[in-house]
């Protein structure tokens, strides 16, 4: 039975941090804090900025994901150091989906110049609140599970999980993605 409850939340939050961090943040997110990153202005996107802690997981495939898309994308890191490559699996996984662009090479978010047509997109609510007051003031913010089906805010690292919750990470990633360029698409077909 312990076993089961185990498998069940390393599946499907990454880790028991993750689970109790995905409850802290669906807590806050039905107390309405949060609601404003759904606020986002798509006719004036024109990239996506994808932030994670390292740089070699989610970010980098949300980054491959967007430009197979057809969407201007990059990624970053809050706490990398800068100039490794992206994590195998994550290299294997995009070549499932047919993405073939491997030349990513991690950057801290320090190298980042934020723009006005940037949408920047965190995995965690932690990412927004270590990024600069000039990326907030620049460019507009979001979290990527909010634009997913399941719509939780939190988007557990996956570098150590286990292999069933990374590939429910990068479907996660895929999904909010294929809304936001679905998103973008009405804006510019609309006005």
């Amino acid at each position: 039975m312990i076993s089961n409850v185990n498998s069940y939340i390393t599946d499907k939050f990454g880790s028991k941090r993750g689970f109790v961090a995905s409850a802290k943040y669906s807590l806050l997110q039905r107390l309405g804090h949060f609601r404003e990153l759904r606020d986002v202005d798509f006719s004036r996107v024109r990239k996506l900025v994808l932030i994670c802690s390292g740089n070699v997981c989610r970010s980098p495939f949300g980054e491959f994901y967007a430009r197979h898309l057809g969407i201007d994308a990059e990624s970053y890191g809050i706490n990398c150091r800068g100039g490794d490559s992206a994590d195998e699996r994550v290299l294997a996984l995009a070549a499932e989906h047919g993405i073939t662009d491997h030349g990513h090479v991690t950057r801290n978010i320090r190298e980042y110049q934020p723009s006005s047509e940037d949408l920047v997109i965190a995995m965690e609510p932690s990412h927004l609140e270590q990024l600069s007051a000039d990326i907030h003031a620049t460019a507009q913010v979001t979290l990527a599970a909010l634009w997913a089906k399941e719509g939780n805010i939190y988007l557990h690292d996956p570098f150590s999980s286990s292999p069933v919750y990374f590939e429910n990470c990068a479907a996660t990633i895929r999904e909010a993605l294929d809304t936001i360029a679905e998103r973008m698409h009405e804006k510019r077909n609309n006005g």
